[in-house]
């Protein structure tokens, strides 16, 4: 879905994207608010209604309900073959908040901000929905294990940004929120560094490890988050372990453990899994996992066309276009090239966006031959600017 307004610049307009990647990202909050048309009809109440009465979509797998900071057990609202929306409505009524995740798979908007994110992070990227009503707080004071982008789309909503930061969380028990006691929450969140309204057409990004709590300040609103979710270390680890038994070494038998061999063949076994950490195959497969975790569901299914969709990331962020002379010179953060005017043309499109599908460009460009595209679209990706799937 094309639309230069739901580009990771637009998103973060007036900041400029290199700014943030280089100053803030993944280290301190930023909200940048914006009129209320800033991302367009991505998300109203036609929307929500829509989605809510989808049947058999929501569960108690993706669905969660608060109120009033207490967690409300999914099986008072959800039944055996689903979410009970009676029972939901019942919740709130009473004011409790209400969670689904997956939007992106509901919403083409949010599909279109998801896979933008994804192109400019590299990383996995679910978008999720929040609504919540006013003098009810949601969720208490917590920290995420995942960097999170807001978009504000409905209401109004006051969010509380604290002092502490959480180093590193993983989705791995004693590393998350849900691994700490509330008291734990209470004493660890620190002061309010930042109180900050939000209304349609703002932004604010939280870092993972960041304390946050937000509360609704207007009859209903909703926001939509997007959760950027990032590899460690311990990913990398876990990579490798598959390989280990194939040295016969890591296949080898302990020595006892009270035997001066044991020392011998645990620095063996240490010095063996470094040899394998530090090996190019190693790291490649590491690549090459990463880049299908983040992309890999991006392609579709082409019928009644052979294949799939050609879908290609755009590393607008970092390039630039620009005329020199007679004709145009394009900057990407891999080195700079002459481009004709047609060329040109194209790439003028293409910094708009972060992720396209070859028929957006020919929806774009309809009097172009499409074996032409495909050509000029080949020499950009000669150049950084594209990066086909």
């Amino acid at each position: 879905m094309y639309d230069p307004r739901l580009s990771f610049s637009n998103l973060l307009s007036p900041l400029d994207p290199v700014e943030f990647l280089e100053q803030h990202y993944r280290n301190r909050a930023v909200h940048i608010q914006g009129p209320p048309d800033k991302f367009g009809t991505l998300f109203d109440w036609a929307d929500f209604n829509r989605i809510i009465n989808m049947s058999h979509v929501w569960h108690d797998g993706n669905v969660k309900m608060v109120l009033d900071g207490e967690p409300i057990p999914t099986k008072k609202y959800c039944a055996q073959d689903g979410l009970d929306r009676a029972k939901m409505m019942e919740f709130i009524e009473k004011g409790a908040t209400l969670l689904l995740q997956g939007m992106d798979s509901y919403v083409p908007a949010a599909k279109a901000v998801m896979r933008n994110l994804r192109s400019v992070t590299g990383a996995m990227v679910q978008c999720n929905l929040f609504c919540s009503w006013k003098d009810h707080p949601g969720f208490r004071p917590h920290f995420d294990f995942m960097d999170v982008f807001i978009i504000h789309v409905i209401g109004e909503k006051t969010w509380n940004i604290f002092e502490s930061h959480f180093e590193n969380p993983i989705l791995k028990p004693g590393y998350n929120h849900q691994s700490f006691s509330r008291e734990f929450h209470a004493k660890n969140k620190g002061a309010v560094e930042s109180r900050l309204p939000m209304t349609p057409g703002d932004m604010l990004y939280i870092p993972r490890g960041k304390y946050h709590a937000a509360e609704a300040a207007s009859d209903a609103c909703v926001h939509l988050t997007f959760g950027v979710y990032g590899a460690c270390g311990t990913h990398y680890v876990d990579s490798i372990a598959e390989l280990l038994p194939d040295d016969p070494l890591l296949r080898a038998d302990v020595p006892s453990y009270d035997d001066d061999a044991f020392d011998t063949y645990i620095d063996q076994v240490a010095e063996r899994v470094g040899e394998i950490l530090r090996a190019p195959e190693s790291k490649e497969r590491m690549r090459r996992e990463l880049r299908q975790g983040a992309f890999g569901d991006l392609t579709a299914i082409n019928l009644p066309h052979e294949g799939q969709r050609v879908c290609f990331l755009v590393h607008a962020v970092g390039s630039r276009l620009t005329q020199s002379g007679e004709g145009w010179k394009l900057r990407t953060p891999t080195g700079e090239t002459v481009l004709d005017d047609d060329e040109a043309t194209i790439a003028d499109w293409l910094l708009k966006v972060d992720f396209a599908e070859f028929s957006d460009l020919e929806t774009a460009f309809p009097d172009q031959d499409a074996t032409d595209l495909a050509a000029r679209l080949a020499r950009l990706s000669e150049t950084g600017l594209v990066d086909p799937l």
